[in-house]
């Protein structure tokens, strides 16, 4: 049986979990992290276009990420059972500060070479592997049950938000001649060093109790762990298949706007906007729900008005409707992610937070590939 606290209940409203002091920087730190991965998204993209003079360039990238992605969130989840929380967390914001000014520099050097995007997407993939367990494991650590649901909520909601405004601001720096990339990757590399702030001023967290077992052995027990907790095991399937099955619509986006509405940039960045704001919104709305049968109900209910969404994006006649139906699809997913994220983690028993997380967010590197 899990040790697991019993579910956890809202209390204190929609922003509970920012009364704790440590969270705030938590979430400060994931806030500003989160626009620097989507400022840097659209310069990667902009550059591999550039580099390649074909979008099959951007595909290799993708790749690259998605197989380093699925290496590395085992190592994380495990390092996050087993190590401090908090320096892998200053270690992973490390890197994409030390990945964005590089290829800043590269740029602005002229010395940059798509291997190079290569190598830094394998090493972002690493970095994420290292941050993804850690932060979901310490935001149990900082803000205990009572505020769990709520802070699993508020950084869905950030991250969210961090799709309209990372997007916007890089869409807008590489219009300007004097900015173009070099200052995207740079803005990049300065969130990052915000993000890595906040995170260096946390206060250390109780270390996880030393293991004897090896690092493969550590994640088969969390495979196992996953495979004997029932609702556990299911609520990863679940995750899962949306992850696999259904965020992939991102991907096809572009092709919605120029292919089927002959909207082009303008029509993508709208629909962009459009699933972010059903995300952004849905997340305020949930906020303060909790872990308990609520969000279970919640969860079922994303799910099924996700799946409807992506039916109605594919039939939709004309453009408004993809565009409802887009917005329907983020409240959606969003909703769905932030419930099953709050009732893992009330689930779980807290020696396998990092290693059940990792299993969770292990679905983002077959995205990455199917991207």
């Amino acid at each position: 049986m899990s040790h697991a606290a019993a579910p956890s209940t809202a209390r204190g409203g929609r922003f509970a979990a920012l009364s704790v002091p440590g969270y705030r920087l938590l979430f400060v730190s994931g806030t500003v992290s989160f626009v620097a991965t989507q400022v840097q998204i659209i310069g990667r993209g902009w550059l591999a276009n550039t580099l390649t003079g074909s979008n099959s360039g951007l595909g290799v990238v993708y790749l690259c990420f998605g197989v380093a992605m699925l290496i590395s969130m085992p190592v994380g989840g495990v390092l996050a059972d087993r190590r401090s929380r908090r320096a892998l967390l200053i270690v992973s914001q490390a890197m994409f500060v030390g990945i964005n000014a590089f290829v800043g520099i590269a740029v602005a050097a002229g010395f940059i070479r798509f291997w190079m995007l290569l190598i830094t997407a394998i090493l972002q993939a690493f970095g994420f592997g290292l941050l993804g367990p850690a932060r979901m494991a310490m935001t149990v650590d900082i803000v205990g049950r009572e505020h769990m649901a709520n802070a699993v909520v508020l950084s869905q909601m950030s991250l969210n938000s961090a799709r309209v405004v990372g997007p916007a601001v890089a869409g807008v720096g590489l219009g300007i001649a004097w900015f173009g990339t070099v200052g995207v990757y740079f803005t990049a590399a300065g969130l990052s060093l915000v993000g890595l702030m906040a995170v260096l001023s946390l206060p250390p967290t109780p270390r996880p109790s030393p293991s004897q077992t090896g690092a493969f052995t550590s994640f088969a027990e969390g495979i196992s762990y996953a495979r004997r907790e029932r609702r556990v095991g299911l609520l990863l399937i679940g995750s899962t298949v949306a992850v696999v099955l259904g965020m992939p619509y991102l991907a096809f986006l572009p092709r919605v706007a120029s292919s089927m509405f002959d909207t082009g940039p303008g029509g993508y960045g709208a629909l962009s906007v459009a699933s972010a704001v059903g995300a952004v919104a849905v997340s305020f709305a949930i906020a303060n729900v909790g872990s308990g049968r609520r969000a279970w109900v919640i969860q079922w209910i994303s799910a099924a008005a996700f799946a409807a969404g992506l039916a109605a994006m594919a039939l939709a006649p004309t453009f408004a409707t993809s565009m409802v139906a887009v917005l329907i699809v983020g409240a959606g997913s969003s909703a769905f992610q932030s419930m099953n994220g709050s009732i893992v983690l009330d689930a779980t028993d807290e020696r396998f937070h990092g290693r059940v997380q990792s299993l969770m967010m292990w679905a983002f590197g077959g995205f990455g590939m199917a991207a």
